[in-house]
């Protein structure tokens, strides 16, 4: 006799600006880094310009330029981030998922439609310490945030449902690991 087992986790999301936010963030990381980083060279390269040719005053004067250009511009990323993030709210940001242990996908109601996700359809699904990231693009994807989760067994249990669907492309903490970026 085979015996089946058929865990179960069902989750009532309300995303959040802040939640999205946080999200977008670390996605942009990298380019934030590597903006700071051309930012740093920048004023590091006008600075040792000015010293070099024994103008320091002027380079000073002028530094508001080849500073805060590029420092408004980081600035505005960020800003714009988060007007898009706030606009993209405006709709309904409520959301019920089932994720079964036997199923070939999970299901989704939004609004007032319903659908069923297959796992060959997900790109890949990233744990973070707040949320679970589902990446069906390079483009497009949603967020679930751990808040969501009913108790600690829940995420677990979305663990392993991930693992066994997924397989490689399921990038989840360690079921014992601490929430920490470093676990898997």
């Amino acid at each position: 006799m085979q015996q089946f087992s058929n865990r179960t986790v069902h989750l009532d999301v309300d995303l959040e600006m802040r939640d999205l936010f946080k999200a977008s963030l670390d996605m942009a990381k990298a380019r934030l880094i590597v903006a700071v980083v051309v930012f740093a060279a920048l004023c590091a390269g006008v600075a040792y310009f000015f010293w070099l040719i024994g103008e320091e005053t002027i380079g000073l004067e002028v530094s508001p330029l080849f500073v805060g250009f590029p420092l408004i511009a980081i600035v505005g990323q960020i800003l714009r981030l988060r007007a898009a993030l706030k606009k993209s709210l405006a709709s309904n940001t409520r959301a019920q998922y089932m994720f079964q242990e036997t199923s070939d996908g999970y299901d989704v109601n939004w609004g007032n439609s319903f659908a069923h996700v297959a796992w060959e359809d997900v790109r890949r699904i990233v744990e973070k310490r707040d949320y679970f990231r589902v990446d069906f693009d390079k483009c497009t994807g949603t967020l679930i945030p751990k808040r969501a989760f009913h108790q600690a067994s829940d995420i677990i249990v979305f663990r392993d449902i991930l693992r066994a669907g997924l397989k490689n492309k399921a990038r989840v903490f360690a079921s014992g690991a601490e929430l920490s970026d470093e676990s898997y």
